[in-house]
């Protein structure tokens, strides 16, 4: 892992000289070093914020990832600044790389949002993972009663519509991937992870929801890089590096990792190009449940449905893959929850953007933007689609610059759909968001260079970063060097 060379002085035993003697001289990789120490820890509050966090305003963006970015309201309260929620940052936890948050958009007795949500889908493509210490709190609304009674363990909620048929159940452990079919009284569920403490149940979703919840993240390595007297800043591709006091990154000697690496973790076949329906799936994708995580980025794992009965997921998010083009970095992909809203409404509380602010993917501007209008105060323009939500209008899909012409005193959301799509009537919309919409990804390091050199693309989660595997067995930064060949077609 990066580490900063060892001091004069130091003693070395024969393993470690071993390994050393293998390495490039680091000075090979030297760039001056920032010494004014831009990084430094800084507070929100009583909170303390550094690597891999970075507070918006006081660090620049090399200070951080960019998913950890974290904003510092008026009332000194933290929150991930590139989130579609408002999660609260109440601790974070540096020696064992996690951190409690809580969603600030639940603690108001909103309801409505709170039997919508679900915290592995909204979190499935940011680098962040649901503990397993949190447990399971379940929201089930619009049940209806069978022959036998529902669990005692069901707690009514009071403050909906149907409160009657509405209830939360705090289960065991957190389980993202849960069979919820089995439930009885044929509810619709949404489940949140909370942290939870002795004697509570379902009763007491509110002081739950208000204590959090807690996220892990990856360990790059920074700790080591800290150690050795380095200092763990990220370049521009959003990857890990280890400044040293002498001015060098010391991003070579993470080839000490191969050295130790297992060799069945190396084999060269273990990521040739999977297939899922129609899907080829290759770096920086990569098939859950039949190749191994490091074939791919971590969140760009694609759950393929053996039966092909519904497309396949991406990441255990909402997101449904539809079509990979990777000579230009983008996919095609359709929103499930959209997609199963016939009539629209939920479209209301839609920010496509917003959702994928802690990703890698982003909106392409090349889609076309369906307009949704609700509350307008102003008469709605020629073409407009009344569709069933009281107050909510449609206009036609069009280019992105129609969102330049909303006129003030109207409340929109915007879905992006493929170019050429047309709306005539409300029938047309089900068949609009289920055709999907282009995103487009950036990743760290260049597969296609990895791949030209003799080399195949990994993510090695050891330094949070591209490597690239070459005949020789090493995980090397970028390349392979010239004379080495990988035989197996890419």
């Amino acid at each position: 892992m990066p580490v900063c060379p060892v001091p004069a002085g130091a003693v070395l035993y024969p393993a470690m000289l071993l390994l050393l003697a293998l390495l490039p001289n680091p000075t090979t990789a030297a760039v001056p070093m920032n010494t004014t120490a831009p990084c430094a820890q800084a507070s929100c509050g009583g909170l303390n914020i550094s690597y891999p966090f970075w507070l918006s305003g006081t660090h620049p963006p090399k200070c951080g990832y960019q998913a950890f970015q974290v904003a510092c309201d008026k009332q000194h309260r933290a929150s991930l600044i590139n989130s579609i929620w408002n999660y609260q940052i109440m601790h974070i936890f540096y020696k064992n790389s996690s951190f409690r948050v809580r969603n600030a958009q639940l603690l108001d007795g909103t309801c409505e949002i709170e039997l919508n949500v679900n915290a592995s889908s909204d979190l499935g493509l940011a680098p962040f993972t649901i503990s397993d210490r949190n447990q399971e709190l379940f929201f089930l609304y619009g049940c209806h009663r069978q022959a036998e009674p529902l669990p005692r363990s069901w707690a009514p909620v009071s403050c909906t519509n149907e409160s009657t048929n509405s209830f939360a159940w705090l289960a065991g452990r957190y389980r993202p991937d849960a069979n919820l079919t089995a439930l009885p009284g044929n509810c619709t569920v949404s489940v949140m992870p909370v942290l939870g403490y002795e004697g509570a149940t379902g009763a007491d979703y509110r002081r739950l929801m208000k204590r959090g919840f807690l996220l892990g993240y990856p360990d790059d390595g920074c700790e080591d890089c800290m150690e050795s007297g380095g200092r763990c800043q990220i370049d521009d591709g959003d990857d890990f590096e280890c400044y040293c006091s002498d001015g060098v990154i010391c991003a070579l000697l993470v080839l000490i990792l191969p050295l130790l690496a297992a060799a069945a973790a190396l084999d060269a076949t273990t990521c040739a190009p999977a297939t899922c329906g129609n899907l080829s799936i290759r770096y920086p994708f990569w098939l859950r449940g039949r190749q191994p995580s490091y074939c791919g980025y971590p969140s760009f794992g694609v759950a393929c449905d053996p039966t092909g009965a519904t497309p396949a997921s991406l990441n255990n998010s909402y997101l449904r893959v539809l079509d990979i083009h990777y000579g230009n970095s983008s996919v095609v992909a359709s929103h499930a929850k959209l997609a199963e809203d016939a009539t629209a409404c939920r479209a209301t509380r839609f920010n496509m953007s917003a959702s994928l602010a802690l990703s890698l993917l982003a909106v392409s501007r090349a889609n076309w933007e369906l307009l949704l209008c609700a509350n307008c105060s102003w008469t709605p323009p020629a073409g407009s689609i009344p569709v069933t939500c009281p107050g909510t209008l449609y206009e036609p899909a069009g280019p992105a610059s129609v969102l330049g012409t909303v006129p003030a005193g109207c409340n929109y959301s915007v879905v992006p759909v493929l170019p050429g799509s047309e709306m005539r009537t409300l029938g047309d919309y089900a068949g609009l968001v289920r055709r999907g919409f282009l995103l487009e990804w950036t990743v760290p390091g260049d597969c296609a260079a990895c791949n030209t050199s003799g080399g195949q693309c990994r993510f090695d989660a050891g330094v949070n970063a591209f490597r690239c595997l070459c005949p020789d067995g090493r995980l090397r930064p970028a390349t392979c060097p010239r004379g080495e060949l990988i035989t197996e077609t890419i």
